[in-house]
């Protein structure tokens, strides 16, 4: 898993998962950090003539990134395509004003 990009609007993350089914992958935010959880399973069966073969193998991975305060958790997407793992965290949105009354501006004359 890595941190395939940052800027002002938004973090993207992004992960590898190849063989992982989508109802095996779980993704939560709580108290300003993204957990990822996921379980791999495989299972080979061969049957031939003079023996039978049965192989399992199991896995599971989690990774856990703390989130800055600037994010919007009710605007983070995650999308699962061809065992690829993207989720977007846009950063919130902040705005600035200007006190006009109390600025330490000087007038200029000519």
């Amino acid at each position: 898993m890595s941190i395939f990009a940052e800027n002002d609007k938004e973090i993207i993350f992004e992960a590898e998962l190849p063989g992982i089914d989508e109802k095996d992958l779980e993704i939560v935010v709580r108290s300003g950090v993204l957990s990822l959880k996921g379980e791999k399973k495989s299972e080979r069966d061969e049957k031939k003539d003079t023996y039978h073969l049965v192989e399992r193998s199991y896995g599971s991975f989690e990774r856990s990134f703390e989130l800055p305060d600037s994010i919007d958790e009710e605007q983070i997407k995650a999308d699962f395509n061809k065992g690829v793992l993207r989720v977007v965290v846009p950063q919130a949105t902040r705005s600035c004003q200007i006190d006009q009354e109390n600025s330490d501006r000087e007038e200029l004359t000519a």
